[in-house]
């Protein structure tokens, strides 16, 4: 499989450079990105930049883009945050949604060259939402974040339209969204209260790897919380989490060792 990826890329490569020497904007934009990263020839961040620049005093957005990452990484250039930012913005101006979505975080954090501006960041944010589930969900906190300001009939619009993209973020993966909904579930924010749905978005998170949520769904199962009791589950979570270091796993695990039976069978604790 590596040797197959690497004919390809040196192929590709290749053409790249062949359409290049015609001045091609997306073959010198896909050039450098070649470039920037090994993919086939040589790493070399300046031929990179290089080639960038060549697409982008062409029109290319993606390698606008790209330029606007060099002065932000200090790649190839110093760093320069407002060179970064035109770059941001030229090609966010030809609806490239990465660049949105930079300039969306330029004004939500209020970074150098731009002041601090939710409303500027929201109509970065909101374009690029479809695409990009971080864009949907920084979309969304900024909306929620607004709703004392509201009249009754906006915040009821508003909500529609937060929980639509925390729901979006969420489907497309975003673990950062995933888990602020299944706290909307446990606190009926946004949403009806729900222990199943909030359980089951714990469930979704603790799959992916989230310790956090791995101990809450091993909470989950031991107190019957959104799921059927199931010490034996319950268990079996803090054990994944005590091998990882988890000191409050570990505990939980030296319990259920010393208990035994008793805390996977409930009918032997009444005889108690």
């Amino acid at each position: 499989v590596m040797m197959s990826y690497l004919i390809s890329s040196r192929y590709s490569s290749k053409l790249f450079k062949k359409s290049a020497m015609m001045m091609y904007p997306p073959a010198m934009a896909n050039l450098g990105i070649c470039y920037h990263r090994g993919w086939g020839v040589d790493k070399d961040v300046d031929m990179a930049y290089k080639y960038y620049l060549l697409s982008a005093e062409r029109g290319d957005a993606s390698a606008c883009h790209n330029l606007g990452g060099c002065y932000l990484n200090g790649e190839a250039v110093s760093c320069n945050d407002s060179l970064a930012f035109v770059w941001y913005q030229r090609a966010a101006e030809k609806g490239y949604a990465q660049s949105q979505v930079m300039l969306g975080k330029f004004y939500e954090m209020g970074l150098h060259p731009v002041q601090q501006s939710d409303s500027i960041a929201l109509t970065y944010y909101l374009p690029a939402a479809e695409r990009y589930p971080e864009a949907a969900f920084s979309a969304a906190l900024i909306l929620a974040s607004r709703d004392s300001i509201l009249g009754l009939s906006e915040k009821i619009l508003r909500k529609s339209q937060t929980i639509s993209l925390i729901e979006h973020a969420a489907q497309q993966g975003l673990l950062a969204a995933q888990k602020y909904l299944a706290d909307c579930y446990r606190d009926g924010h946004y949403v009806r209260k729900s222990k199943k749905r909030m359980a089951e978005y714990i469930a979704i998170c603790a799959q992916q790897g989230d310790e956090q949520s791995l101990l809450r769904l091993a909470r989950c199962y031991e107190r019957g919380i959104g799921v059927k009791e199931d010490r034996k589950k319950s268990y079996s979570y803090y054990q994944q989490l005590a091998q990882k270091g988890n000191g409050y796993a570990q505990k939980k695990v030296r319990e259920y060792e010393y208990y035994g039976d008793f805390l996977f069978d409930r009918t032997k604790l009444e005889d108690l």
